[in-house]
């Protein structure tokens, strides 16, 4: 694992599970961490430093 990136482990309701899995699919995102970061990057408007 990149020393510089963190692993967070959490658990989430289903309807909000399913919403993540609509968004990866709309983003044609591979896995769902690919949507979680897309999403809190666009929410912290951190651009594209990650």
């Amino acid at each position: 694992m990149d020393s510089n990136k963190k692993l967070l482990s959490i658990s989430i309701p289903d309807s909000l599970y399913q919403a993540l899995k609509n968004y990866q699919q709309q983003q044609q995102l591979e896995e769902p961490t690919s949507a979680v970061i897309e999403i809190l990057t666009q929410f912290f408007q951190l651009g594209e430093e990650i």
